[in-house]
């Protein structure tokens, strides 16, 4: 191999692993809710709101919720999300639906008086669109430390696009 190959290949090489960073496959984020939400206390069942950070490729889900009143607060929250929608009996909450296949269930314990449940973000790099996710958030109202009800959002299909 001559020296002005072997220089191009290194060229080639270092032009590689120094190009810039992958851009974000997905440009939007388009949710659908679904289903009926649910609360085994005070009628009050968590939202979500989403967005997606093109310049991280994250996709940003940020479940809230009315803590309810009294000395109730909220004390954790649960994200489900699946590649289905689903209809799963909730044991612990009757009459309440999972509307979405448990393929990954996140939980995150809350600060004290807070409605945001807190931010879940999730790295979308390295998928590639169309992509469909459901999405479905809970949050575990208690007193004085102890659980006193479960609440359920509706489904939310989010499409990345």
């Amino acid at each position: 191999m001559s020296i002005s190959c072997k220089l191009s290949a290194t060229f080639a090489a270092t032009a590689i692993l120094t190009a810039a960073p992958a851009q974000c496959a997905f440009s939007a984020v388009m949710p659908t809710v679904y289903g009926q939400s649910c609360s085994t206390y005070y009628m009050t069942a968590p939202s979500m709101m989403v967005g997606l950070d093109t310049a991280n490729c994250a996709l940003d889900i940020a479940p809230y919720a009315y803590r309810g009143p009294g000395s109730a607060s909220i004390s954790a929250s649960v994200l489900v999300l699946g590649l289905s929608p689903a209809a799963i009996a909730v044991p612990v909450a009757p009459g309440c639906l999972l509307l979405a296949t448990p393929d990954i269930v996140l939980f995150q314990s809350v600060a004290p008086g807070s409605f945001l449940l807190g931010n879940y973000r999730l790295s979308v790099a390295g998928l590639l669109p169309p992509f469909t996710v459901h999405a479905q958030a809970a949050a575990i109202f208690s007193q004085a430390g102890v659980p006193i009800g479960i609440g359920l959002s509706g489904g939310m299909r989010l499409d990345l696009l």
